[in-house]
C-alpha cells in the first residue's frame, strides 16, 4: 500500500503538467486571444515569427505574466498588451499552462 501511495505522489506532478499542456490548446482564452499568432497547437507561426510556446515555458512566472499583461511593441514579433482584456485569473491560468509545456 505504501508503494502505491508513493507512486501516486511521484506521478502527480507529471500527470498534472500533462493536463496543463492539454489545457493550453483547449483553453477558451487561448483560442480567443492567442491562436491567431501562436497557432492552434501553440506551435508558433513562422510567417509571424512567433516561436512555439514551449520555447517560452522556461521563463519565470513573473516574466510570462509581464509579457502577457504589457505585450511587446519594441521587437519582432510584436504582441499586444492583454492587461485590460483579460482578468488576472485568466492571465495566471495561461502562464501555468505555458509553464507546463516544458
Amino acid at each position: 500500500m505504501k508503494k502505491v501511495l508513493l507512486a501516486i505522489l511521484v506521478m502527480s506532478p507529471i500527470l498534472s503538467s500533462i493536463c496543463f499542456a492539454d489545457d493550453l490548446v483547449d483553453d477558451p482564452v487561448f483560442k480567443a486571444k492567442c491562436v491567431m499568432c501562436h497557432g492552434a497547437a501553440a506551435e508558433g507561426r513562422e510567417k509571424m515569427k512567433t516561436p512555439p510556446m514551449k520555447e517560452k515555458a522556461g521563463k519565470s512566472v513573473a516574466e510570462l505574466t509581464k509579457q502577457i499583461e504589457d505585450g511587446n511593441d519594441k521587437t519582432t514579433p510584436k504582441m499586444p498588451p492583454f492587461k485590460e482584456k483579460l482578468t488576472p485569473e485568466q492571465i495566471k491560468a495561461l502562464v501555468e499552462e505555458i509553464k507546463a509545456l516544458k
